[in-house]
């Protein structure tokens, strides 16, 4: 992994040409929160931003991390998310999604249970589900209950 010691600006950094190397990780501690690992990417959607919540997976028609929406219609793989966004990143930009501490994350349509581990949605691109049990491949927790398409604070984990 390569992880970068500082960046110029901030993590909700949006920019239309790249910054840093895709794919690359920074670290900071969050007071409380603990530690916070965020990475670099790129939104390869044709027209949708990424907003607060949103998960983000690997587009695998290349070899970048390049990313888009979880996809509800053909579910994706807990193990292919990359990261969830934490603010914006309009289609076509570079950003930072946040791949490890505690953040915001968006329900799908039945919302989120309260300690339950967290997959991509089967209902909205985007949004995460409660994983089907407990050995389920998951991309985190959540710590309390998330209504149904709200945003609420899980740990995520998607190194």
């Amino acid at each position: 992994m390569f992880f970068l010691t500082t960046i110029h600006g901030t993590t909700d950094q949006v920019d239309t040409s790249a910054k840093y190397p895709l794919g690359a990780l920074f670290s900071e501690l969050a007071g409380d929160g603990g530690l916070k690992v965020w990475r670099y990417v790129f939104n390869d959607e044709a027209s949708t931003a990424f907003a607060a919540g949103h998960v983000c997976v690997l587009d695998t028609t290349g070899v970048t991390f390049d990313a888009v929406l979880s996809v509800a219609a053909t579910p994706t793989a807990a193990n292919q998310v990359i990261g969830v966004a934490q603010h914006a990143i309009a289609a076509g930009s570079y950003g930072w999604v946040q791949c490890y501490g505690y953040g915001t994350v968006l329900a799908d349509t039945g919302g989120l249970s309260v300690n339950t581990g967290m997959i991509p949605g089967n209902a909205v691109n985007g949004a995460a589900d409660d994983a089907s049990a407990v050995t389920a491949a998951d991309f985190g927790t959540t710590v309390a209950a998330i209504a149904a398409a709200a945003t609420g604070t899980a740990f995520i984990r998607c190194i």
